[in-house]
């Protein structure tokens, strides 16, 4: 039996993790984090297996509010899903959202794993999981394409690229603890950060992280994943 931690739970991948994961036999519950909720969260607020988590990864003092009030447990998977987009091109973009993007996608991860640690649960057969939600536009070998539109959303995708160096490091910290760290890309998902004309749809992408989560390995940490199991280049 698995026991869960989503962050950035209310909606989008987030929200079909965890509709995914409390419909499986091997969960044995979930804990939904999330600023505020949604009404779609609070609609599955009274399953049985669902624990409702208030946490921003903004804000490290709810971060740790949120870790001692979970003490008593143990959880086996945490999933960094929580993440902002920020469009701009190196040109146009703002201090302020280069920061807001560092803050959110590379800082809140560091933070909620630093916190939640504690809580991780190991065993002899199966090591406990830390996922980074990353995504293929984070990857400095397949930024090549020089058309215009690649050259937006610069503080995404470098705080991306950030956030799997930060997978990186963390592996090579926790290898000895029998704690796989691995990044993920999702896919272009057709939720409200990727847009309507996406190709992959939320139930899709997750189905294909919920497989990636169950067959990783100690073997396997540091890499970067592909939501379909193909393994890509950071």
């Amino acid at each position: 039996m698995t026991k869960y931690l989503i962050t950035g739970a209310s909606r989008g991948i987030g929200l079909e993790l965890v509709r995914q994961l409390l419909d499986r036999d091997t969960t044995e519950f979930v804990f939904a984090a999330s600023r505020s909720g949604s009404k779609q969260l609070k609609d599955l607020a009274n399953h049985p297996k669902l624990k409702l988590v208030e946490l921003d990864v903004s804000d490290e003092e709810t971060i740790k509010k949120a870790a001692e009030k979970l003490k008593p447990y143990k959880i086996n998977v945490l999933v960094n899903n929580a993440g902002v987009n920020a469009s701009g091109s190196s040109l146009t973009t703002t201090s302020e959202g280069a920061l807001e993007a560092f803050r959110i996608n590379v800082v809140g991860p560091l933070l909620v794993t630093k916190y939640f640690l504690p809580l991780l649960e190991t065993d002899s057969t199966k090591p406990a999981i830390i996922a980074n939600i990353s995504s293929l536009l984070a990857s400095l070998k397949e930024a090549t394409n020089s058309d215009y539109q690649f050259f937006e959303n610069v503080p995404y995708r470098v705080s991306k690229a950030a956030l799997n160096m930060l997978t990186r490091l963390q592996s090579l910290e926790l290898k000895d603890k029998n704690i796989v760290v691995v990044s993920f890309s999702p896919g272009w998902v057709s939720t409200d950060m990727g847009g309507p004309t996406a190709p992959v749809t939320p139930k899709e992408s997750v189905e294909g992280l919920i497989k990636g989560l169950d067959r990783v390995q100690i073997e396997d940490t540091g890499k970067f994943l592909d939501y379909t199991g193909v393994e890509l280049p950071l």
